[in-house]
């Protein structure tokens, strides 16, 4: 089991060691962060821990968190055995997690023990199954329909869809299945895959026989890029788009020069500031996962600020009559325990990720 890594973020201070945590006694009562530090999803934990770094040093001087870190490695059961650590020997009063699998799987931990847990999780069931959930992330029904009429605006018709059997992609195709009748697309070619698939010649195969106007790539982290290369190299050359994993420079380095042109849906993140501090900071660009964690340490931050009764029930309370969450990079509102994050279609060029142009 990983260690358990302990942060309290005294922000009187000019700086705060989130590189090299060390445990201090505070009075101050512990929030839990369980994010992916390791694994082959520890590139979205780097840009979650970077959006609360960020987030961190812009509440208010007087607030201080204390901060307890633990590694998920994206793993549903590791996940289980280190929020109940959270909950039982570290006592925190809420959390934040990231990846549905995850949170999916503490889940009914966080409603038995009433613990607030705002996640960057996207199936749609996520605050339906539990009172105690918060979502930062868009609902994924909501980004599977987005897609669809994204796809539908560019004239294209006719769709081939390959799914990842995971939390998160089934449920953001199972929202793109649904917009796609409305919108007038015609799914050709429908097929999930296990998430350990490497091969996928057999599938194009099938694909190319249909013949379809665009491919929907919605295929886990170390799936996209070698699938979008092997179906250039069959000679497929339909419109590609995908899920917001395709942003990541793993992603694009695995596909090479077949990752040109392809399109995925993400939210949102043309905020100045956010793109300022971070480049300046981490030498980095936002990405969705790392919006998900900045506006979640905005939302604990403003229900933190002088609550008086700082148990999980005065946290909870405290959540639930936020409407909005004001930052330096503009107000989210939230309604029905979801924030309300705008969606956009991003497209990657020569191997960097621009806003598209016309087909």
């Amino acid at each position: 089991m990983r260690r358990l890594l302990t942060l309290t973020i005294a922000l009187l201070l000019p700086t705060a060691a989130f590189a090299n945590p060390q445990e201090v006694t505070t009075a101050t009562p512990p929030i839990g962060l369980l994010l992916p530090l390791s694994g082959q999803y520890a590139a979205l934990g780097t840009d979650v821990h970077q959006g609360i770094e960020i987030a961190a040093r812009e509440l208010p001087p007087n607030l201080p968190l204390n901060l307890r870190f633990a590694d998920s490695r994206a793993d549903p059961i590791t996940s289980i055995a280190e929020f109940r650590k959270l909950a039982h020997a570290e006592k925190i009063i809420g959390a934040f997690t990231f990846r549905g699998p995850v949170g999916m799987a503490i889940n009914p931990i966080s409603r038995a023990h009433q613990i607030p847990l705002l996640g960057g999780v996207g199936n749609k069931e996520f605050t339906a199954q539990n009172e105690y959930a918060f979502q930062m992330w868009p609902p994924s029904d909501r980004e599977g329909a987005f897609l669809a009429t994204q796809i539908a605006r560019l004239g294209l018709k006719r769709i081939a869809l390959l799914t990842a059997q995971d939390d998160w992609p089934i449920s953001v195709s199972d929202g793109f299945r649904g917009a796609a009748v409305h919108n007038g697309l015609e799914i050709e070619y429908d097929q999930e895959t296990l998430p350990s698939e490497v091969d996928w010649r057999s599938q194009i195969s099938r694909v190319k026989q249909k013949r379809p106007d665009a491919i929907v790539l919605n295929l886990s982290l170390h799936q996209i890029g070698p699938c979008l290369r092997q179906i250039r190299d069959a000679g497929l050359q339909a419109p590609a788009f995908s899920n917001f994993w395709a942003g990541k420079k793993e992603v694009i380095t695995a596909a090479g020069s077949a990752a040109d042109g392809m399109r995925f849906v993400e939210i949102s993140t043309n905020y100045d500031k956010l793109k300022v501090d971070l480049a300046a900071r981490f030498q980095a660009n936002p990405s969705g996962a790392t919006l998900s964690g900045y506006v979640a340490m905005h939302t604990l931050g403003q229900a933190l600020q002088g609550l008086k009764d700082t148990t999980t029930r005065g946290l909870y309370d405290r959540l639930l009559s936020l409407s909005e969450v004001p930052t330096p990079n503009g107000t989210f509102t939230i309604h029905n325990r979801i924030v309300d994050f705008p969606l956009t279609i991003r497209v990657i060029r020569n191997g960097e990720i621009s806003d598209p142009t016309p087909l």
